[in-house]
């Protein structure tokens, strides 16, 4: 049997790698696995042109995208096969291009 860890940490990088044409990776292309543990995802992504909204911070579809991705890898790597997410997210301060952001489900 597969490490579900594993398979998560192959999954991200195969998604980060995919063609612009293939949804998520258009948001999630130049993202970096800082760390998968079993039910744990981490990542790092610098904000580019292709998530930026009209007003120059990243776009709220781009956040939830990346939500929901994140969470369903982390619940991968627990072994899990799929999951539902229900999202729920307030924007304090949003993102601007180049900005640094972690992403950590958890």
């Amino acid at each position: 049997m597969v490490d579900p860890v594993l398979k998560a940490t192959n999954y991200l990088k195969e998604l980060c790698n995919a063609g612009l044409e293939h949804y998520p990776a258009s948001i999630l292309q130049g993202i970096q696995t800082v760390y998968v543990g079993k039910g744990i995802v981490q990542c790092k992504l610098i904000i580019t042109d292709r998530v930026l909204g009209e007003d120059g911070t990243i776009h709220t579809g781009a956040v939830a995208a990346l939500m929901e991705t994140m969470g369903a890898t982390a619940i991968f790597s627990a072994g899990g096969s799929h999951a539902t997410v229900d999202l729920n997210y307030s924007l304090y301060s949003t993102a601007k291009k180049q900005k640094f952001i972690c992403l950590s489900p958890f």
